[in-house]
């Protein structure tokens, strides 16, 4: 392979832990306004002066959990999209080269046999 070949798929493993990274945060950041939002589900119904329940906080908890598992799914499988598109393209350049390499080993061991 080639140095520019070899950038590129530095680069790609570079891009794919930025990915990671960034979903990592989102998670993250999702898991905090879960735990936010149960609180306000709590404060809610003290205001209100009910009982909050573990049913309702349930059920607040379900419908924003929906939400957030069709966000990660959604950037889940962007990342798989790229990733699956990136490996396919590296084996392909990988394995051209590969073919390049014995296709010139063996035009030099054929102009050797002539000599």
């Amino acid at each position: 392979m080639e140095n520019q070949d070899y950038n590129k798929a530095k680069n790609l493993v570079n891009d794919a832990k930025e990915s990671l990274n960034s979903f990592t945060n989102d998670t993250q950041e999702k898991i905090t306004q879960l735990a936010n939002q149960a609180k306000n589900y709590i404060e809610e119904q003290k205001r209100n002066n009910q009982e909050p329940s573990k049913n309702g906080f349930f059920d607040q908890l379900k419908n924003s959990v929906a939400n957030a598992w069709d966000d990660t799914k959604d950037f889940a499988e962007e990342a798989w999209q790229k990733t699956k598109h990136t490996s396919s393209e590296l084996y392909d350049k990988a394995s051209d080269k590969a073919e390049e390499i014995k296709d010139d080993i063996n035009d030099k061991l054929d102009s050797q046999k002539e000599n």
